[in-house]
């Protein structure tokens, strides 16, 4: 039993909400006179998983049709019982068909054919995902977005970016030179995020009006989860030059900004000085480590700021339920 117990410890991600369950557990667990009853049982596979209450619609987000079940009981010999899943059972947020990326995008835009200036040059379509937001009467782009739903109707993009306007200000166009560009009908900004604290809860979502314009038949979502990704995963970021670059997400400690910790809407990505400058909005695209043979990018962070080496993002995965309510019922709180 205690065997199984470090074991949950060390490799499950046990939901906020089952908390309570398990402080009443072990709340007697040095009491003598408590009875022999309480404890965990269950037989778990080696590997990592996520527990969860087995009425918790949570657990439709993946691909397992039998979870694995451990029984927590207290020592007033009530069980309760917790559905656990592999992580790498995850299925995208947004469904399967998310995160391809098009090797070599188009291979003509305008008439011309498109080609590589070096090793690192990102062409148009290559990151069908990719969106930039302007002010309407503006041909600079104001910050830049992310396609992340299968009818390609919203952009999560920084609150910072576009908390100030209202939809009808804005465009969204799916290349920086401001061509096949689309109306804005809505924007949301996180119900937490304040202006006096930026960076912090920093997202929004731009829902996009089709009755004019229809988006463009090559724009693609990217795929978003519940899991932040593991450090030491090699992620993709463009810069506004159109390169890529391959930062590394550390460790939490090693994302202190003058001896401060990140919040917790926040994650960082490490990069060499001076090869990225970012583009606020803009996302940072990972791989799934977790899924071996998955080449699907999941947007993991939302570009904020930068010091030296260090970027910091919103962390897309603390707000994947939110931005899950606000698609599902399209702003209409």
């Amino acid at each position: 039993m205690i065997r199984l117990w470090s074991f949950l410890v060390l490799c499950l991600v046990v939901r906020a909400d089952i908390y309570e369950d398990i402080d009443k557990l072990f709340l007697n667990s040095g009491d003598e006179t408590a009875p022999e009853c309480s404890g965990v049982q269950g037989d778990l596979p080696r590997g990592c998983y996520e527990c969860y209450l087995c009425n918790d619609s949570r657990l439709r987000n993946y691909h397992t049709p039998n979870h694995k079940i451990i029984h927590l009981t207290d020592h007033s010999c009530t069980t309760t019982d917790l559905c656990c899943v592999p992580q790498e059972d995850l299925i995208p947020r947004n469904g399967g068909q998310c995160g391809v990326m098009v090797p070599g995008g188009f291979k003509v835009v305008k008439g011309k054919k498109q080609k590589k200036t070096n090793a690192r040059s990102v062409l148009k379509g290559e990151y069908p995902w990719r969106a930039w937001i302007y002010r309407r009467d503006d041909y600079r782009p104001l910050c830049a977005g992310t396609i992340v739903e299968d009818n390609v109707d919203f952009v999560l993009t920084s609150a910072t970016c576009v908390h100030n306007y209202i939809g009808t200000d804005l465009i969204v166009s799916f290349s920086r030179d401001r061509n096949e560009e689309i109306d804005v009908e809505a924007i949301k900004v996180h119900e937490s995020y304040r202006s006096k604290t930026p960076s912090i809860n920093d997202i929004a979502l731009l829902k996009l009006n089709k009755t004019r314009e229809r988006t463009p038949r090559w724009v693609k979502p990217v795929c978003y989860h519940n899991l932040p990704p593991m450090h030491a995963t090699t992620c993709t970021i463009i810069a506004d030059s159109d390169h890529f670059i391959n930062p590394v997400v550390p460790l939490p400690e090693k994302c202190k900004i003058g001896n401060k910790d990140l919040h917790v809407s926040q994650i960082c990505a490490i990069a060499p000085p001076g090869d990225y400058d970012p583009e606020t909005g803009a996302g940072l695209f990972c791989p799934d480590s977790l899924r071996t043979g998955d080449s699907n990018f999941y947007i993991n962070g939302i570009a904020l700021e930068q010091h030296e080496s260090i970027t910091i993002y919103t962390k897309v995965s603390h707000f994947a339920g939110w931005i899950d309510q606000e698609i599902s019922q399209g702003f209409n709180d």
